[in-house]
Parts: structure tokens; C-alpha cells; sequence
């Protein structure tokens, strides 16, 4: 077993992310920059931040693929923060679920080329869901986390 994401700010409050070897393992995880698995200290602080959207803060939906996912991860970003993480508490998050609108085939790239500027050296592990529609008629992705506190933070 390989370890990634060794520059991530989480692996200097002990998290370890693991991946197998061979493409379904390490190459995967280098083609979507992701990990296999996560390693979370037992006992430790977590934030679970359930689905969220595109919505901007004035309700309206974002009209490009783009922008709504950029505002995804604005409004995660926003819970964590009220959750009692700092500016960089995207890069704390360890483990991501996707929920994908099946009507759009370039969500999946969308949300991998937006999460690599937010979760920068952190890999998280990823599962991506593809459905047949979300809650919101406009919506084209709901995304969930789980994200480390450190104990700093508290």
C-alpha cells in the first residue's frame, strides 16, 4: 500500500491517505487526484457537512456548470467556517460524496478541475453518484463532506 497526500496540511495532525497499488489503486487516484482511503485518529474532532448546492446567497442558481460548482464549494466552505474552521477549511476536508445529475456529462470533470483549486495538496477520498435528479430542478451536482478540526481550532 502507497501513501499520498503527504503534503497535505491534515498528515501534520495524523491523518494518513492510502492507496493500492495498480491502476484501479494508485492510478486511479493519480487520474482523479483523490485517495483510496483515509486514515482518521481515533477520538479526533470531525465536521459532517451534509448535501450542498449552487445556490448563491440571494437563492438565485448559477447559469453555467462553472459557477455552479465553483458556488458549491463556497457554500461548504461557509458551513465549515461556521462549523469553527478557518479560510483553509477545504483543505480539511478528508472524504467527499458526489451527486451527480446524469443530464450533464462534464459535471464530473467540472467538480474534479474546481476541487483541486479548493482542496489544494489534500486528497480526500471521493465517492461520485450519478442520479437522476436532485432536489433543486436547476441543480446539476449536490456534494456532502467530512472534514478534520483540529484540536487547535476548538
Amino acid at each position: 500500500m502507497s501513501s499520498d497526500g503527504t503534503s497535505s496540511k491534515l498528515v501534520s495532525h495524523g491523518l494518513r491517505f492510502c492507496n493500492h497499488s495498480g491502476e484501479a489503486g494508485q492510478g486511479a487516484a493519480d487520474l482523479f487526484g483523490l485517495s483510496n482511503a483515509v486514515v482518521v485518529p481515533f477520538n479526533s474532532d470531525r465536521v459532517i457537512v451534509g448535501g450542498n448546492i449552487g445556490l448563491r446567497p440571494d437563492g438565485t442558481m448559477p447559469s453555467s456548470l462553472e459557477e455552479e460548482v465553483d458556488q458549491v464549494f463556497k457554500n461548504i466552505a461557509a458551513s465549515l467556517q461556521a462549523a469553527g474552521l478557518g479560510n483553509d477549511s477545504l483543505q480539511m476536508v478528508y472524504k467527499v460524496t458526489t451527486y451527480q445529475y446524469d443530464g450533464e456529462p462534464a459535471v464530473f470533470d467540472t467538480l474534479n478541475a474546481i476541487a483541486r483549486k479548493y482542496f489544494g495538496a489534500t486528497k480526500p477520498s471521493w465517492t461520485a453518484v450519478i442520479v437522476k435528479g436532485l432536489l433543486h430542478p436547476e441543480a446539476h451536482v449536490e456534494i456532502e463532506v467530512e472534514a478534520f478540526i483540529p484540536k487547535s481550532k476548538l
